[in-house]
């Protein structure tokens, strides 16, 4: 008799036996013990912001006109203090667009003008190393006390009763496309082992799952996506406490499941759609509601600013009022209800 016999042979007996385990007690007439339902989660309020990019200076950026970015932050700030039991606030990235360091007071004055705690990630505006604007490092010691610490861009913090925020720095210096570290990766997954009954939410600048449907080219993505999306996008999907992700960087309204893992991208405040997200978690539903900033004025004047821009014109050359439409989503992609896994 070889080995691989025995092998199989070892392997039907103990099919079998597992198998007469779960089916002994109803042969006998017994009840086997119900699997507890999973507790629900204790309720959660906050707001997530894709972006503000803020400016102290008149100007443009990445070939868009920069307005009221200012008065539109305070705008979201003073929306967001109007919501009544705000917990905090998240926020992906993307605040400054061409601050020096000498108009740091613009970002403490919108920071202290915010009665809510923030959590902060670097997005790829604070990581571009442009001449003349704040470099990432002040960025972050600004940050110090928000996520950030100690000069470190990645971080997780205790957010309620069994929930946490965990945040990822997916930015490289000097480039729009994004990486998360090995070293973020390792803290990911013993974070997640390590707190197994706590609701895990992901804030990042880069989406870090996929979002085929998102109706972005395939050049797009590449441009503004991971390297490394597969390896990030698999320690996510194999969390299983990991329900929510919440990034920016494409500056468009999108949200999509995959795996019972949803992922929502919320645009910025100055740019066309101009809007930030309320979030509601109670039980295991979730309640996204979609707040825009803008008048009907001002939503023509950013949609004309949009389609002049270079931005545009790298989506869709032809029809570059298309990109519009894309980053407004469908309603769906604005207010809608979730429930988690």
């Amino acid at each position: 008799m070889d080995d691989r016999s025995l092998t199989r042979r070892a392997f039907l007996s103990s099919a079998l036996s597992a198998a007469s385990a779960a089916l002994l007690p109803g042969c006998l007439g017994l009840e086997s013990e119900p699997t507890p339902a999973p507790a629900p989660w204790p309720p959660l309020r906050f707001a997530h912001v894709g972006g503000f990019l803020l400016t102290g200076k008149e100007g443009r950026h990445d070939g868009r006109p920069l307005r009221r970015t200012i008065s539109r932050a305070l705008a979201a700030l003073e929306r967001m203090e109007s919501i009544l039991g705000l917990d905090f606030v998240l926020l992906s990235g993307d605040l400054i667009a061409n601050l020096d360091a000498s108009d740091a007071r613009v970002f403490l004055e919108v920071r202290k003008a915010a009665g809510r705690p923030w959590l902060v990630v670097p997005g790829a505006a604070e990581a571009a190393g442009r001449p003349g604007c704040l470099a990432k490092k002040e960025f972050l010691a600004l940050c110090e006390g928000m996520g950030p610490e100690a000069g470190r861009g990645w971080w997780a913090r205790k957010v309620g009763r069994r929930a946490q925020v965990v945040g990822l720095d997916t930015t490289v210096e000097g480039r729009a496309r994004g990486r998360v570290s090995a070293e973020q990766l390792s803290f990911l997954r013993s974070f997640i082992d390590d707190h197994p009954d706590e609701l895990v939410v992901v804030l990042a600048h880069h989406p870090p799952v996929a979002a085929p449907d998102a109706n972005l080219p395939a050049p797009w993505r590449r441009a503004h996506g991971i390297e490394n999306l597969a390896e990030v996008q698999f320690t996510l999907e194999a969390g299983e406490n990991v329900k929510l992700v919440f990034s920016g960087n494409c500056l468009l309204n999108h949200v999509h499941s995959l795996s019972g893992l949803h992922v929502v991208t919320t645009p910025s405040t100055c740019l066309f759609p101009a809007a930030f997200r309320e979030v509601v978690i109670k039980g295991r539903r979730v309640d996204l509601t979609y707040h825009s900033l803008l008048d009907r004025e001002d939503e023509a004047r950013l949609r004309a600013d949009l389609a002049a821009s270079d931005l545009a014109r790298a989506y869709n050359a032809e029809v570059p009022q298309a990109l519009a439409a894309t980053l407004l989503g469908g309603p769906a992609d604005r207010t809608t209800r979730l429930t988690l896994r």
